[in-house]
């Protein structure tokens, strides 16, 4: 019997090294480091408000990266 793509996902994840499951972003300011990912939790128990969830979960992000960009900007205005 074939497994899900989510299975072997899951399977895979266990099996490889942390260094390699980390992922990074590339930004007009460098390459930046995405901590543990939200994105990568299991929401099986909320069905209907997956998606709603996925969503704040994105917004969230994003509003975390553009602090840091506006960080960053503001250190090299400062400098």
């Amino acid at each position: 019997m074939e497994q899900s793509s989510a299975a072997r996902r899951t399977i895979e994840s266990k099996h490889t090294p942390s260094c390699e499951n980390q992922r990074f972003t590339e930004t007009f300011v460098g390459l930046r480091k995405l901590a543990e990912d939200i994105m990568d939790k299991d929401f099986s128990g909320f069905r209907e408000e997956r998606g709603s969830m996925r969503r704040l979960i994105n917004v969230e992000r994003e509003l975390r990266y553009m602090k840091e960009v506006m960080t960053d900007c503001q250190r090299k205005t400062q400098s």
